[in-house]
């Protein structure tokens, strides 16, 4: 089985879409598998050792520091051994490196853009954490619960992201 967590309506075929928000009608219309479920309670909506593969894109700076170990946490209950974990998020240094030399000559003008596209997103609300390569590695390894086999750096619908893929410890 395959989770695509936090999807809103954006389905992947070949995957169980998770979403809090009530997307039924939309998965309905075009024969999507969904599942509303709170991902901090995902736990609740999948039972252990359910998914060989859990997908989330633009979903975990959406979580505080302490939520994103416990979605992790709740996520490694989830995968089967060796279940492949895919998190792809903004890549803070990126976003930072393409503003600073505007910053640098001191141009300040369009500073709310920029915390606009750190902090916040105007379809999902506000980001209350931000990853690196290292944050992202130090989340996913510190607890023992996964080892990254790769982080890519790439751009997706014009931003510039971080794509981890981690596997679960057997």
């Amino acid at each position: 089985m395959k989770l695509h967590i936090g999807s809103g309506s954006n389905f992947l075929a070949g995957y169980t879409n998770v979403d809090r928000g009530n997307f039924h009608e939309a998965a309905r219309l075009i024969g999507a598998d969904f599942v509303q479920c709170d991902l901090l309670k995902i736990d609740e909506c999948f039972p252990y050792l359910y998914a060989e593969e859990v997908y989330s894109e633009f979903v975990f700076e959406h979580f505080s520091p302490g939520q994103v170990k416990t979605l992790l946490f709740l996520l490694s209950r989830i995968l089967i051994p060796t279940g492949r974990l895919y998190i792809v998020v903004p890549d803070f240094y990126s976003l930072l490196r393409e503003w600073e030399p505007k910053f640098d000559t001191g141009d300040f003008s369009n500073l709310d853009v920029f915390n606009t596209r750190v902090f916040s997103d105007p379809t999902c609300g506000v980001h209350q954490s931000v990853w690196t390569e290292s944050i992202g590695r130090w989340f996913l390894e510190n607890e023992g619960l996964y080892t990254v086999k790769s982080c890519l750096r790439y751009t997706l619908r014009g931003e510039p992201v971080l794509s981890f893929l981690a596997e679960r410890m057997a």
